[in-house]
């Protein structure tokens, strides 16, 4: 399955290397960070909808709801895009264009690997005793609201301990790197160097025409980047 992890390069605040270095150490160590669901930038992360059948239910429903809860906690997070040529992908996740896209080969539903579902909301209907709760909440964290449709996104789901960073180790090596249209030069210059160590093609993002376009360009050696407002 291609995926694409997109990654800012520029911090707002603080050291302006340390996003420079995480994109580094994707590339190098082969590892994706993965956070808790609720460090993630949907406020509505981990809410869902369930019903009891009658008052006798409640207290079971209260129950699933907590050990639902539990479980979410114990779940880490990657979140990637199908997508390599959405203008708001690029935007919102990529610091302004500023940022890369890596692309990445990997095995779906190994470790839990899941195209995500976009809906009016996370709906389980009436609380089933028999049903399992595993499956309940990997379908809580996997369900978004229509809104992010946009992004495409495809998530690595898989069990974290507290208090430990959680990385997701990748099975193949990443297969390229795409600059930003607005990417930094000197940052630029030194991500291509390190993917020329490593055998990984680069390549740049270029914005053609009002209407915003892409083509992608084999690195040449030259910026071949075109101003934001190309027309």
């Amino acid at each position: 399955m291609q995926a694409f992890k997109f990654r800012q390069l520029q911090a707002e605040q603080g050291d302006k290397r340390v996003q420079l270095e995480r994109v580094i150490d994707i590339l190098t160590n082969r590892r994706l960070y993965c956070s808790p669901y609720n460090e993630l930038n949907d406020p509505m992360e981990g809410y869902f909808h369930a019903l009891a059948h009658d008052r006798s239910g409640f207290s079971a429903l209260k129950r699933m709801i907590e050990e639902i809860t539990t479980l979410q906690s114990k779940y880490r997070i990657c979140s990637l895009s199908s997508n390599c040529k959405s203008h708001l992908v690029w935007a919102h996740y990529a610091n302004g264009f500023r940022g890369v896209a890596i692309e990445l080969d990997i095995m779906k539903k190994v470790n839990f690997i899941e195209e995500v579902e976009y809906s009016d909301g996370r709906d389980l209907g009436e609380y089933d005793p028999a049903g399992n709760l595993d499956d309940l909440t990997r379908k809580v964290l996997l369900t978004k609201y229509k809104e992010w449709k946009y992004e495409r996104e495809i998530r690595i789901i898989q069990e974290g301990e507290p208090g430990r960073t959680t990385f997701y180790a990748l099975q193949n090596p990443p297969k390229a790197v795409y600059f930003g249209t607005n990417v930094d030069p000197l940052e630029r210059e030194e991500i291509v160097d390190v993917c020329a160590n490593l055998g990984i093609p680069t390549y740049d993002m270029r914005l053609l025409g009002y209407k915003i376009t892409y083509r992608i360009n084999r690195e040449s050696g030259e910026s071949s980047v075109l101003p934001f407002r190309a027309r």
